[in-house]
Order: structure tokens, then sequence, then C-alpha cells
């Protein structure tokens, strides 16, 4: 398991985003090169006989979101017991998960989420723009809490030295991955 940094654009706007990979299969397959994901695996696991229950769509809408934003192809859901023991495996491509959900209690369309998303990242946009000082190093926090909303916070001093953690940083990446990607230059 380990931190991916993967460049997007959603719309308009260039992002910046990490999450975690369980796994590769095989063999990593990024040759060292940047933005190989090719051999990223995530792993989940469900309680066996959920795939018939209403909510496994929205699971499966989760499932989708975090690994097409990070791009990774293929997802492996261990279905358990109530003690825990994987029964099964099912593998699943995460590109066609939304075909495979579609005509199902619960379908959903990745559009209108991919839709949210740019407009949530508009309404940041704006937020940010409204209130920053002009400091490149200046770091947001975004919490979204189920059935409150999201809330935007600029870091306070307290708050970058959670962030910082005793790196050398900008803003929340360590300065050397700044630095590799010319960031700086970018001005992302």
């Amino acid at each position: 398991q380990w931190g991916n940094v993967v460049k997007l654009h959603l719309g308009d706007t260039q992002l910046l985003i990490g999450g975690e990979v369980d796994c590769v299969q095989d063999r990593y397959a990024g040759d060292n090169k940047p933005g190989n994901t090719r051999s990223f695996v995530e792993l989940k696991t469900i309680r066996a006989g959920s795939q018939c229950s209403p909510g496994y769509s929205q699971k499966l809408l989760k499932f989708y979101i975090q690994s097409f934003l990070l791009g990774v192809p293929k997802i492996i859901i261990g279905c358990r017991t109530d003690r825990g023991e994987v029964k099964y495996t099912q593998t699943l491509e995460t590109k066609n998960i939304p075909l495979f959900v579609r005509n199902k209690v619960g379908a959903w369309d990745p559009r209108v989420y991919m839709d949210w998303w740019r407009q949530f990242i508009a309404f940041l946009q704006r937020v940010i723009q409204q209130t920053q000082d002009g400091d490149p190093q200046t770091v947001w926090r975004v919490k979204f809490t189920p059935k409150v909303g999201a809330s935007i916070v600029r870091l306070d001093d307290q708050g970058m030295t959670e962030v910082v953690g005793g790196e050398d940083r900008v803003g929340f990446l360590p300065r050397w991955y700044w630095e590799s990607e010319d960031l700086c230059a970018n001005q992302i």
C-alpha cells in the first residue's frame, strides 16, 4: 500500500489529488514512468450476499469514484462472512462498473457525479480566490460531513504545523515532490 499523486483535469480545472493504492497485480508496471497505473489494484471487502441489496450499487459508486480518479483499473472485492472470513472474490474492471450497475436498484450515472465535482471545484476556486492573499503556500482543508455538507477552512499556523509534520513542504506537498514535478513553474 502506498500513496499515489495524480494530475488530472476535471472540466477546465487541473487538479493534483492524492490517494492510497492497495497493491499491484503481478509486478509494478510503472517502468519509472509517471502516470502508469495499469498494474494498480484496489482491494475492498463486502458482506457476502450484499450484492443483492439495494445499497450495493452505492458501495460500487464509492469504489468506482476512488479508483477512477486515481487511475486504478481493477478492483478485487472480497466477499466475507460476519466473522471476517473471505469466502470468494469478485474482480471488476473500474471502467465497466457504470455498465454493471445500469438498470439495477440504486443505479447511478458517473456523469452526474463528475458534474457535481466540477461544480464543487468551481465553488472552491471562487471561495479561495475571494480570500487569497497571494501566498502560493496557503493550505485549505476541505471537509465533507454526510447530511451536513462541505466546509472549507484556511489552515492557521497550528493547522499547517500538523500538515507539515516536520518536513520541508510547499503547502501540503513535500518540497522534493514540488520541485521534481516542476509544479512551481506550472502553478496548478
